[in-house]
């Protein structure tokens, strides 16, 4: 992947949204736990695209590898 790429975001957006579910959180607890703000994650939400740098960061906060959130992409 080129540094310079971006991502789609959905993905990311499903992954967030499965986490907040299977936990049982709001956006607030799930960014609290995360160490993110909630802001982070509702302007992730609100995106279409996201950097390789912001995917990295999130999906390695929700526990798993970016390859698994994007795998044709990373």
């Amino acid at each position: 992947m080129a540094l310079c790429s971006r991502l789609p975001a959905e993905p990311l957006k499903r992954a967030l949204v499965r986490a907040m579910s299977l936990r049982g959180l709001c956006w607030e607890e799930l960014a609290f736990r995360m160490g993110l703000s909630s802001r982070t994650l509702l302007r992730v939400m609100a995106a279409t695209n996201v950097s390789p740098y912001v995917g990295d960061h999130i999906a390695i906060r929700l526990g798993t590898h970016p390859a698994l959130i994007w795998p044709r992409e990373w």
